[in-house]
């Protein structure tokens, strides 16, 4: 934001004094919720979709100040929830919780030392029409990701993931169109047991989810855990 200031001394001259005033914007926050997730990228396609979202922050969807809103600034919005510049240090909003809204779901599964292991992730509720999906996968110490697949069926739909840390996975779904998702089984993520991992039940955890529907509005499911047996025979 800047204020200006014009103070005329003569007819024929004019002192501009600009006063500018630094914020701290959250490049990528297009709803001003201060975080960026997958629903600013649904925001994001809905304007360039024409369909003028009436929660659309131009100055912070613009991601490469080009004064135009492009696929280029979704790719960039997506980098920068992978890359986990996600909230202001001073954020504190708080998302309302539920059980009976859509859930992710997992199973659990038994894995063999060394072997790659499939973890499908359903939503439940699919009825409410989402279109994009935000999750952290954590798994135990001893456990690696070697693969993310999308369901093949959602063929209006992209997926990207990252490690954001040790143990943690950051996945992100989303559509160029907002279509809905309208099957249960979203994706898999493929894990392996390494010989580090302890000789005892695991537990994998599904937290930081976003799901996006195709008014816009986000939920926040609580969070979800599956148990993992390991056969180190």
């Amino acid at each position: 934001d800047a204020t200006l200031s014009l103070v005329i001394k003569k007819a024929t001259s004019i002192e501009a004094l600009f006063e500018k005033t630094i914020i701290n914007l959250l490049m990528g926050d297009v709803n001003n919720d201060e975080r960026v997730s997958v629903t600013d990228i649904s925001i994001t396609v809905s304007y360039i979709m024409n369909e003028n979202p009436l929660n659309f922050v131009f100055v912070k969807g613009d991601m490469n100040e080009d004064g135009n809103i492009s696929v280029t600034d979704i790719t960039r919005i997506v980098s920068k929830i992978l890359n986990g510049e996600t909230t202001l240090a001073a954020s504190a909003n708080a998302y309302k919780r539920s059980s009976v809204l859509p859930q992710v779901m997992m199973h659990d599964i038994v894995a063999s030392l060394g072997e790659d292991m499939s973890v499908p992730v359903s939503l439940k509720n699919v009825e409410y029409g989402c279109v994009a999906l935000q999750m952290d996968v954590v798994l135990p110490l001893g456990m690696d990701m070697t693969a993310v697949r999308l369901n093949s069926k959602l063929n209006h739909h992209a997926i990207s993931y990252t490690q954001i840390n040790e143990a943690t996975y950051r996945i992100l779904v989303y559509s160029m169109a907002n279509v809905p998702m309208e099957v249960s089984d979203v994706l898999e993520f493929v894990v392996r047991p390494m010989a580090t991992i302890a000789n005892e039940p695991q537990t994998i955890t599904v937290t930081n989810i976003h799901l996006t529907d195709k008014a816009l509005n986000e939920y926040r499911p609580v969070t979800a855990k599956a148990r993992i047996d390991v056969d180190t025979a």
